[in-house]
């Protein structure tokens, strides 16, 4: 992976952390910040509650002094009049007083007489008794002690908060005593509840305080909660009322749309969608930034480097602009390959001096013998003249030739091997190639040849180097099976290739040949320079092939030569020619065409 996509992703990475990070602290400081408006609304919007309730105590009581005060009152507790209950004790009364129940009771709380309504039909109903017995049985209400002292508030009865207010009934001038007690009572229901919801604009409910702790799973007599989210588009705040003896009654429930929280998940997005726009802007400013500063810069040096290593013979140093450290690194670089160079030159030098010496030594070694026979047979023929017999001069002679022979190729291998390959290209098939190898070479009586090779594919090949390669590797095989064996020969298309395969039984190759067995010079052989080998490699290398090799002591040895079935070979004009010494480094020049 290059230091740029590396870099990349890294930028990338660091920076979607970075925004993850900043979105966390950012959303929980602004939701927590919003939560916190959201429960001050909620909180005013409870006490607005708190003060609709008290206004009905004190529109009750206040509706209760008028008539708690007043002279008929008081004859009317003393005499019961019917003129009193004709007068006040009407339908039409309590309907303007908005009041379900007029009840009077005397100074010790017993009941004397009431009328009871219902607000909704307009009928007249009867006080249920159990409202007369919680009344005069609760001092709270009846006992009134002075003359100012009065009572307002909810009381629980048959399961419904019932509103009421008591206060003593007194001249209209105050004179005293008491003379009993006068209380207005009014159920507080659904009716009081839609009223609340239009003053409050929210939708309100209202539960006993039992119901709404299980509901809520809230422990009994612990102080509830005030707000309680429904969901992300309403949230209800709960205002617990209290009976007169302050004790919790029922709950009112104001169900709110979350505006704030709503404004607060709106902020979110946009600081969201900030934060994204200004990390993908950030990830490119520094991705141009470092591009032009570092990654450009290095890029081309790692160009310059790379074509040094294709062109090996040229050092030529590496531009250095600016003072960072990507120059110090160019300059010492520089200095490396002056370094370099200076002591190339040295090995060079001395490799060649070796590799002549070598090569000397190899030739003198390989041309001693047919020049030291060729000498004998010149100068015995010199010496005996026309004395010698024909049988004698035949054989003398043969030895000559044979020996030019011999000399004639270790010159031709050496001047092949250094020279350029030219390929004359054709149509060819594994089984063509191989038929014209073996129907040239003798085959030894006690080895067996086994041809499996196929006539299909076709391929584009120089067939005289590709069979002077085969020739070598049957040739060798025979000579590895000195006692006989089975040289077995195969061909199968792989995808777009043709892989030939020399199987042989003979001795194997020992293992410290085998890393350099294509290299020239190297030969187990008496006589030879070693150079076959090394020119069918360059041969298969010319053709894009391979060729590859296995060998078990005593076993056996296989080789493979895979070729294509067209070779990828660039006109003249577009060739790379090295110039490297054929002595010093196995190399050649890439193929000509015909």
């Amino acid at each position: 992976m290059k230091i740029k996509t590396k870099s990349i992703i890294a930028l990338i990475a660091t920076t979607i952390c970075l925004i993850m990070i900043l979105d966390f602290v950012s959303d929980s400081v602004i939701q927590t910040n919003f939560l916190q408006i959201e429960q001050t609304e909620v909180k005013q919007t409870i006490g607005r509650i708190q003060v609709a309730v008290s206004n009905s105590y004190t529109d009750l009581d206040n509706k209760l002094v008028s008539w708690s005060q007043l002279n008929s009152t008081y004859e009317f507790v003393q005499n019961l009049n019917d003129e009193y209950n004709e007068t006040y004790l009407t339908v039409s009364s309590l309907a303007n007083e908005g009041v379900n129940f007029v009840i009077f009771l005397d100074s010790r709380g017993n009941y004397l007489t009431g009328m009871g309504l219902n607000l909704t039909t307009l009928q007249q109903i009867p006080i249920p008794q159990n409202i007369i017995t919680l009344v005069s049985s609760d001092n709270l209400i009846w006992n009134l002690t002075t003359v100012d002292s009065h009572t307002s508030g909810f009381v629980l009865s048959s399961g419904q908060p019932l509103l009421v207010a008591s206060r003593p009934i007194l001249m209209t001038n105050g004179a005293r005593p008491a003379r009993g007690v006068l209380i207005f009572a009014r159920y507080y229901d659904s009716n009081e509840i839609s009223a609340l919801s239009f003053i409050m604009k929210f939708p309100m409910s209202m539960q006993l305080i039992g119901n709404w702790e299980k509901e809520n799973s809230i422990p009994a007599g612990s102080f509830p909660s005030y707000i309680k989210p429904l969901n992300q588009q309403f949230t209800v705040g709960y205002d617990v009322i209290d009976d007169i003896h302050g004790q919790p009654l029922f709950v009112l429930g104001a169900t709110m749309p979350r505006t704030v929280y709503d404004q607060g998940l709106n902020t979110i997005g946009y600081i969201n969608e900030a934060l994204l726009v200004a990390g993908v802007v950030f990830c490119i400013t520094i991705v141009l930034i470092m591009e032009y500063l570092v990654l450009k810069r290095l890029g081309k040096l790692s160009d310059s480097v790379i074509k040094l290593r294709i062109h090996e013979n040229n050092f030529q140093e590496l531009p250095a602009s600016g003072n960072d450290e990507i120059t110090w690194l160019t300059l010492s670089i520089n200095g490396l390959l002056q370094e370099i160079e200076s002591q190339s030159v040295k090995l060079q030098k001395s490799e060649r001096l070796s590799a002549i010496g070598e090569l000397a030594r190899q030739i003198g070694h390989d041309l001693r013998n047919p020049l030291a026979s060729i000498k004998t047979a010149v100068y015995y023929l010199s010496r005996k003249g026309s004395t010698c017999s024909d049988e004698k001069r035949e054989t003398l002679l043969e030895i000559i030739v044979n020996d030019i022979s011999r000399s004639d190729k270790i010159i031709n291998d050496l001047v092949e091997y250094s020279s350029d390959i030219d390929l004359e290209l054709e149509q060819c098939c594994p089984k063509s190639l191989l038929a014209g190898v073996l129907s040239i070479l003798q085959t030894p009586k006690n080895v067996e040849v086994v041809d499996r090779t196929l006539e299909e594919p076709k391929i584009l090949a120089d067939a005289s180097k590709i069979q002077r390669v085969f020739k070598v590797i049957i040739k060798n095989a025979f000579e590895a099976m000195p006692n006989g064996g089975t040289l077995e020969i195969l061909s199968r298309e792989e995808k777009s290739t043709v892989q030939i395969t020399f199987s042989d039984t003979g001795t194997g190759i020992v293992e410290e040949i085998l890393p350099k067995i294509f290299s020239p010079l190297i030969t187990t052989k008496a006589q030879g320079m070693g150079l076959s080998l090394a020119i069918c490699k360059r041969i298969v290398d010319c053709h894009d092939g391979k060729i590859d090799f296995e060998s078990i002591i005593n076993k056996g040895t296989t080789f493979s030569v895979t070729l294509p079935f067209k070779p990828k070979i660039q006109p003249a004009d577009k060739r790379l020619m090295t110039k490297k010494d054929p002595l010093l480094h196995y190399n050649y020049a890439e193929p000509q065409i015909r």
